[in-house]
C-alpha cells in the first residue's frame, strides 16, 4: 500500500510528464535509464548503483519533460524484495534501511533510504545518455547486446504509463528523445562486473 500510494501521487499530480516504468541513476554526467519488468532485478541493480556512488533519481518512475527532454528526479526509498534483501545486507551493511515487511503479496520487502547525495540533488534534472534493460541471470557472464532505435522505441512504449494520454505529442517526444541514446540489453550475475563496465564508460 505504501508503494501504491506513492505511485498514485505521481499519476495524479505530475501528469504533465511522460512516465516510464524505469529506474534512473546518474554519475559524472552519465545518466542511465533502467526499464525492466518485475522480477528482472531492476530495483536490486538500482540499489547497488546508488550505494556505489551513483545518484538516485528514481527507482520506479522515469519522468520525461516533453519540452526540454530532461529527466525529473523523483527520489524515494528503494524497495528490495526476498533474496535480494540478504544480498544487499551483505554488500552494504551500513546502508540505512527499514525493517523487513514479511508476507506481502510480493513476498518480503525492505526499503533502502536514498543516499545523501541523492537527496541533496533531488531537484537537479539531467539528460539520459544510455538505456539499459537489465536481467539478472544466475551463473551468467556479463552479456551486452545493442538495441536498434526501432526496437528501443517499441520497448519504451510498452513501459510507458501514459503514452496514450498525449498521443501525437508523446510520439514526437519519444522520437526526439531517442536521437543519440545508446541502448543495450544487459544480462549479468556479478554486480562487480556491471560496476566495472560502467566505470569504463
Amino acid at each position: 500500500m505504501f508503494e501504491w500510494g506513492l505511485n498514485w501521487v505521481v499519476t495524479s499530480f505530475v501528469a504533465q510528464y511522460l512516465s516510464f516504468h524505469a529506474a534512473v541513476v546518474e554519475k559524472n554526467g552519465i545518466t542511465l535509464v533502467l526499464p525492466a519488468p518485475p522480477g528482472s532485478g531492476k530495483s536490486t541493480l538500482c540499489a547497488i548503483l546508488m550505494l556505489s556512488g551513483w545518484r538516485l533519481l528514481s527507482d520506479e518512475h522515469c519522468l520525461l519533460d516533453m519540452e526540454t527532454l530532461e529527466l525529473v528526479p523523483y527520489v524515494r526509498p528503494v524497495p528490495i524484495k526476498n533474496n535480494s534483501i540478504a544480498v544487499l545486507q551483505s554488500m552494504f551493511p551500513a546502508a540505512q534501511r527499514s525493517r523487513i515487511y514479511a508476507d506481502t503479496i510480493k513476498g518480503a520487502i525492505q526499503y533502502l533510504a536514498p543516499t545523501a547525495a541523492s537527496w541533496d540533488q533531488a531537484q537537479k534534472r539531467c539528460r539520459a545518455v544510455m538505456v539499459v534493460f537489465p536481467q539478472f541471470q544466475s551463473n551468467s557472464g556479463l552479456q551486452l547486446t545493442h538495441i536498434n532505435e526501432a526496437d528501443l522505441f517499441n520497448r519504451l512504449l510498452r513501459n510507458c504509463f501514459n503514452y496514450d494520454v498525449f498521443g501525437e505529442q508523446a510520439f514526437s517526444t519519444v522520437c526526439n528523445w531517442l536521437d543519440g541514446l545508446i541502448a543495450v540489453d544487459l544480462v549479468y550475475s556479478d554486480s562487480d562486473a556491471v560496476l566495472s563496465w560502467l566505470d569504463s564508460l
